[in-house]
């Protein structure tokens, strides 16, 4: 009978031990902190042009403020009834081995689009070397992240753009960043459907992760992809705002508005809460930090310019544990992601 009694009791304790193992590995705090201004270092890119005023580019163009993806301007080049018009820029950009760049160009509708007899993109390094690529094929209308190949060179010393209309019609184009880059892994970051969209853009010294959509293009994040309670940050340097939200567990706030100081917070698609910010706002070329809180059943978000003082947005109570998800209308510098949390 004693035994008996003792086995009991030895099972008991391990069935306590095993339970607070299960509660300890259940509850572990779990901690992300990406810094993106840091982590790409070694993976600067070459911008080869905004398209500024002040870019240095000679010939027949204009500059757009309405139809740009990056920056305050694009590039409008016009072909007239069957005439070539081209575009130069000279500058020295050192390749060290980097192997692909991008182009963005708009094409305004399919009758634009038929209008165009070539578009090209000439490549130089000094007076010999030289490198035309066709890009007529790669358009279609709308917005466009046209990829070409860069050559085995040392550097380029040159570049040039140029359309070309069929007879008696006028063709026209928009050209906004072109840029040349040495990795594709920052998209394991972010997951989205249409990651033609993300990049690594260089300003100075730090390389960021790089929005820049023309429509809200929807990111998933990976790391942490999902939280049942704690704090998540993320930080993101606008250019050209239109709409920031960030979302999670069925509930989801965005800033939007005149000089993006409207904050709502809405669940399973309802507003919650619509609220104008008194002391912070997601304006361009200013910091933005939003934060999310899990605790319990309710998410609470709050905003902030500098990382630190964060101006409450609303509080929502969760529907349902769900993927965190960044989603952005504009081109916006992904500068950090911070969490601590439960999964």
């Amino acid at each position: 009978m004693r035994l008996k009694k003792n086995k009991i009791l030895q099972g008991g304790i391990l069935l306590l031990i095993v339970a607070a193992v299960v509660f300890f590995f259940e509850n572990q705090t779990s901690f992300v902190q990406i810094d993106f201004s840091q982590k790409y270092f070694n993976h600067k890119t070459k911008e080869v042009s905004l398209f500024e005023i002040g870019d240095g580019w000679r010939g027949n163009f204009t500059f757009d403020t309405e139809r740009a993806v990056e920056g305050k301007t694009s590039m409008t080049l016009t072909s007239w009834f069957g005439a070539k018009s081209e575009v130069t820029l000279t500058k020295t950009i050192p390749l060290d081995s980097y192997s692909k760049g991008y182009v963005l160009i708009f094409v305004k509708d399919t009758k634009a689009l038929g209008n165009m007899k070539d578009v090209y993109l000439e490549l130089k390094e000094g007076p010999e070397r030289v490198q035309l690529m066709p890009l007529l094929k790669e358009l279609k209308v709308g917005w466009n992240r046209v990829a070409f190949m860069v050559p085995n060179w040392k550097q380029l010393t040159s570049l040039a753009i140029g359309i070309e209309s069929q007879p008696q019609t006028i063709a026209e184009i928009n050209i906004d960043r072109m840029w040349i880059e040495n990795t594709d892994a920052y998209t394991k970051e972010l997951i989205t459907q249409k990651p033609v969209w993300l990049s690594l853009r260089t300003i100075g010294e730090r390389t960021y992760l790089y929005s820049f959509s023309p429509e809200v293009v929807a990111y998933t994040l990976a790391n942490p992809s999902k939280m049942r309670s704690g704090t998540i940050t993320v930080g993101i340097i606008p250019e050209r705002a239109k709409t920031i939200r960030l979302g999670l567990n069925g509930t989801d706030v965005y800033v939007s508005g005149d000089n993006m100081k409207t904050c709502t917070v809405n669940a399973n698609g309802k507003t919650v809460v619509r609220k104008l910010l008194s002391e912070t706002s997601g304006s361009n070329d200013y910091y933005v930090f939003l934060r999310a809180i899990v605790k319990g059943n309710s998410v609470t978000y709050s905003i902030s310019n500098n990382g630190l003082d964060f101006e409450e947005c609303g509080r929502a109570d969760r529907i349902r544990k769900e993927s965190i998800t960044l989603s952005l209308d504009g081109s916006y510098l992904i500068d950090s992601i911070q969490a601590e949390y439960l999964d």
